[in-house]
């Protein structure tokens, strides 16, 4: 085993793993700490791939608990069950082939990710039944592996293809997803072809570039949200203040249940639309909905998630503590309402990677709609004001 291959692998994984969220997305599953695990199965072996792995995840908890960025006891089970993922897949790369080993954790993945989140979460852990779009991110590396094999430099091109796949699609979809495919897959093809390989190389790394350039308000949106581990102000009071404030709240998430499962994509949005089905309490005692969007002053608002997993609506939570939103709604909120909607724009990492307006901070009601209405449900679990 070469030193190059460990430390690719290393630098991958210490790169990548406190990018960790708490469920996997549409797409690309749990993104990039998907593609480190693969890169240390397929290049490593098995004590090596465990060492690495291990060692990775034990290194960003700090990062994780220190700046709130998802919710720990998820990052523990991470802790334990990813290097035991990453030793398996690894032995059957070294027993049966590369292939072997990319199906095995093609497999092993989604069912590990599944059974541990039906344990923590109950039936809320179907969520985590997403981690089968791992599959996509295990293929495209051992795609890069291919490319590998047959040109060193070709293969860090495929697994930059398969890195700006995953910026394009981990929370909303962008043009970039489409070039870093194409690179990926056109890397080990080219590669085996009798030609100019620097030229190859000049050529993929362009239309990386252009995918990039073009990647569009969608890349940007999630090039912020994945930072969020490396940013000063996630590791300060100022991690979750709104600036400017909005409708005067300063703190994006006092009184909200698990913070640490939201990233903000906007420190304010207004939304204007009708609620789709019907509203509901949740466990923890917030009010919620959907809205399907008709104007918004933000660009994009709808995520994987939304489109896919809430019919293409945005989901709106009303916290207890704000609860007097609904006194000036009657008390209620309806199926068919017309409403205007400002709050802080997030993703939920914890359920799909889907948008939300959580917490609303104000809400106006222009038509009534037809119903049915549902009011506040009092739940022993709320969250105190």
């Amino acid at each position: 085993m070469s030193r190059l291959r460990i430390a690719l692998a290393t630098v991958v994984v210490f790169a990548s793993f406190p990018l960790s969220v708490n469920a996997p997305s549409i797409a690309s599953g749990y993104g990039f700490i998907t593609l480190a695990t693969a890169l240390a199965a397929l290049l490593l072996e098995p004590r090596w791939a465990l060492a690495t792995v291990f060692v990775g995840e034990l290194a960003s908890l700090p990062i994780i608990a220190l700046s709130k960025s998802m919710l720990l006891p998820v990052a523990i089970l991470g802790l334990i069950l990813r290097p035991l993922v990453a030793y398996t897949a690894s032995l059957v790369t070294v027993r049966k082939g590369p292939l072997a080993g990319a199906l095995a954790l093609s497999a092993l993945t989604p069912l590990v990710a599944t059974l541990a989140g039906i344990l923590y979460y109950g039936d809320d852990g179907i969520h985590v039944g997403l981690s089968v779009f791992n599959t996509v991110i295990v293929l495209l590396a051992y795609t890069g592996l291919i490319a590998w094999t047959r040109d060193e430099a070709l293969g860090l091109l495929s697994w930059l293809g398969t890195a700006l796949y995953i910026a394009g699609t981990i929370f909303y979809p962008s043009p970039a997803a489409l070039a870093g495919g194409l690179a990926t897959i056109l890397a080990p093809l080219l590669a085996s072809k009798t030609m100019n390989k620097r030229a190859v190389a000049g050529g993929l790394l362009a239309l990386l570039l252009v995918g990039v350039v073009l990647g569009g308000p969608g890349l940007w949106a999630n090039a912020s949200i994945m930072s969020y581990p490396y940013k000063p102000s996630s590791y300060t009071s100022e991690r979750w203040s709104l600036h400017p404030p909005c409708n005067g709240r300063t703190n994006a998430f006092t009184g909200v249940h698990d913070p640490a499962r939201l990233r903000i994509v906007h420190d304010c949005v207004t939304a204007r639309g009708v609620v789709a089905g019907i509203p509901f309490t949740a466990d923890d005692g917030d009010y919620c909905f959907d809205l399907r969007v008709e104007d918004a002053n933000a660009t994009p608002i709808l995520s994987l998630g939304n489109i896919v997993l809430r019919h293409g609506n945005l989901h709106v939570e009303i916290i207890p503590r704000d609860r007097g939103l609904l006194n000036r709604l009657g008390g209620m909120v309806c199926k068919g309402d017309e409403l205007i909607v400002t709050g802080v724009h997030v993703v939920d990492t914890d359920h799909g990677q889907w948008a939300e307006i959580h917490p609303a901070l104000n809400i106006t009601l222009l038509k009534r709609g037809p119903g049915p209405c549902t009011s506040l449900i009092p739940s022993p679990h709320q969250v105190n004001p």
